[in-house]
């Protein structure tokens, strides 16, 4: 049997689809021959004559990529095109709608590592059985929404490096060396920020393998060949600290030929000296902190964002060490006006920061500010205008001496970051 695994387009920045990429030992193992296909690189048409020629189509699916799939859908084209299987963010909070939106054929609901393999099997048995997270085109509206699943991380195989090549991925603006590669050490998040679907994409809450375990996946990542550093693409790293100190305490007592960084966005309160101290000992070179706001408050009064005296030590702390330290930034939080964006744009060229990066603020289907949004949208910042202050806030960053120069070593040490540098320029511009 053949398999076409399929990552749609998400941004100018194509980043390695690990969680397909997580998805392809378990394939291979019920005898599958796997395909990578990404849509950032190729066009639908050549992506679909390459995904015809396979049994089955698996493809991850967010709220902003449902019309790219639903594209893929019409391109295979009706009768004997293959079946497709949506996973993904969007397939997992609307899963029937999800259905309706693409035309596939199932929906797996949570982590896919078992159920694919289950699903594809079904298929070409042309059989429709009950498994665990799965949602049928033919399930009734009346039939109960099967629970999002989740792996035992402890015992899942590392995630594939081959079908979708790593080495293609590995430019980034947020990186301090390269080639890297990405990886994730938990899954889920502890914290309940009202702009995120990620308590409802997970609602069983966090969950961890042991550190023993994780450090063993960067060992053996560590193999590959010309490979400098690793990405940890967590959303709560630090959610267990007693745990992420214990892998650090292996990386030291242990050390790997590499180096590694936080870049999801870490809460500023997860950090302090101590554990800076530790992470740089470890081999840490790269953190990014989630500031999003500076001064900023939410719709329910409840502080959202940091206040500068809570950001600029730890800044200090990490940069003392040795640890670049870089900051994302939301424009246009509800609940904030236009003020509280030039302010926490002002207050961030001040933290001492090498990099940074200012986000419109966008509602994300699954959150808590989507299910207000009608409240909360009228007195909130247009998106034009948050599309304007982020680039202004951008050029305005870079211009600064300092994040200026680094980011010159930067391109002079990695020439090929000025196409992805070109292409945000470009999609920043109006009209583009």
């Amino acid at each position: 049997m053949k398999v076409a695994l399929v990552q749609p387009r998400v941004c100018e920045e194509q980043a390695f689809p690990l969680g397909l990429a997580s998805l392809v030992p378990g394939l291979r193992a019920v005898g599958a021959e796997v395909e990578g296909l990404d849509l950032g690189s190729l066009d639908l048409e050549e992506a679909a004559a390459r995904a015809r020629g396979t049994d089955v189509v698996g493809v991850t699916v967010m709220t902003r990529t449902v019309d790219q799939v639903a594209d893929l859908v019409r391109a295979l084209g009706p009768g004997a095109a293959p079946p497709v299987v949506l996973g993904g963010p969007h397939a997992t909070l609307f899963p029937r709608r999800a259905l309706g939106e693409t035309g596939a054929t199932a929906v797996v609901r949570g982590d896919g590592e078992e159920a694919l393999p289950r699903v594809v099997r079904a298929l070409l048995e042309g059989r429709r059985p009950s498994i665990p997270g799965v949602l049928w085109r033919e399930c009734g509206r009346d039939d109960p929404l099967p629970p999002p699943q989740r792996v035992d991380l402890e015992a899942a195989p590392f995630a594939d490096r081959e079908v979708f090549d790593w080495t293609r991925y590995s430019l980034a603006m947020r990186t301090v060396d390269s080639p890297y590669a990405v990886l994730v050490g938990s899954r889920g998040c502890r914290r309940a920020c009202p702009y995120c679907p990620t308590p409802r994409l997970r609602p069983g809450g966090f969950d961890s393998p042991s550190p023993e375990r994780v450090y063993r996946e960067m060992a053996w990542l560590a193999e590959l060949p010309g490979l400098r550093s690793l990405h940890f693409e967590d959303d709560d790293p630090i959610a267990d600290r007693g745990r992420f100190e214990a892998l650090c305490q292996l990386l030291i007592d242990r050390p790997l030929p590499l180096s590694w960084e936080l870049v999801n966005g870490i809460p500023p309160s997860r950090l302090d000296a101590d554990l800076l101290v530790q992470m740089a000992r470890a081999g840490c070179r790269g953190l990014v902190l989630s500031v999003e706001a500076l001064h900023s408050r939410g719709p329910s009064g409840d502080a959202v964002g940091y206040a500068m005296a809570q950001v600029a030590p730890v800044v200090r702390a990490a940069r003392a060490v040795g640890i670049t330290v870089g900051g994302y930034f939301m424009l246009g939080l509800p609940g904030g006006d236009l003020r509280n964006a030039l302010r926490t744009i002002r207050l961030s060229w001040q933290l001492g920061l090498e990099r940074a990066n200012y986000t419109p603020y966008e509602w994300l289907a699954g959150s808590a500010h989507w299910d207000h949004r009608r409240t909360l949208e009228p007195s909130s910042v247009s998106p034009e205008n948050l599309e304007r202050l982020a680039t202004l806030a951008t050029a305005g960053f870079y211009l600064q001496p300092a994040p200026a120069l680094a980011l010159l070593r930067e391109v002079g040490r990695q020439p090929g970051l000025l196409r992805p540098i070109a292409a945000k320029i470009r999609a920043r511009l109006p009209g583009a």
